[in-house]
């Protein structure tokens, strides 16, 4: 759930900071990843964007950075983006707002040392935006890359992904939301990748 107040909406919106779909769909949408690296999934989700052409964002805990800088050079490597998750992937909302900018910055200073690059698009651990920290981030103009369809991989269970992608498929300007710490984003994507792209649809980074 997105925690959020009015008044810090319409000022972090004012300033474009927060972003839900694309800017620019004209027949693409956006694939995501979160929490990750994982040598033990990610690669193989590599692999499986490879065979499709698809190009993607990952959004990396910071902490994972730390452990596998290996797994996110490769996902440099291959032509995708890195995002900033947070260095601990701990709950915003019981953080006070230091806490929640140490956590921001942590993982920026990672991701600067890998890619050489100084501005990243941050997503808040399981979507929570507490007002304070939003108007932090508004005022620091720091790009914030929501999602607008959650694939619920995360339950490790491909067949509801697969339900849920039936009951509506990706529009253009759409976000998606997956998970590169399991098995279930390479499984589905790679049936579902084929079946978008004749659709006329083409995945990109968000």
């Amino acid at each position: 759930m997105i925690r959020l107040i009015k008044r810090p909406v319409q000022y972090a919106l004012s300033l474009g900071c927060v972003r839900w779909g694309l800017t620019d769909s004209n027949a693409r949408f956006g694939l995501t990843f979160d929490d990750g690296p994982s040598p033990a999934y990610t690669p193989a989700l590599l692999d499986t964007l490879d065979r499709h052409g698809a190009k993607a964002t990952f959004y990396a805990i910071g902490r994972n950075l730390e452990l596998f800088p290996e797994v996110a050079r490769e996902i440099i490597s291959r032509g995708h983006q890195l995002g900033n998750h947070s260095h601990m992937h701990r709950g915003f909302a019981k953080l006070t707002v230091a806490q929640q900018l140490e956590e921001l910055e942590r993982t920026n200073e990672l991701l600067c040392a890998l890619t050489g690059n100084t501005h990243f698009k941050f997503r808040p651990p399981r979507g929570q935006l507490p007002p304070q920290l939003l108007l932090a981030l508004g005022k620091r103009r720091q790009p914030i890359q929501m999602w607008t369809f959650d694939s619920r991989d995360y339950l490790k269970d491909a067949n509801l992904v697969f339900d849920r992608f039936r009951q509506r498929h990706p529009r253009a300007g759409d976000v998606l939301l997956f998970h590169d710490d399991g098995p279930v984003a390479a499984q589905v994507l790679d049936e579902l990748l084929p079946v978008w792209n004749l659709s006329g649809l083409s995945p990109v980074p968000a």
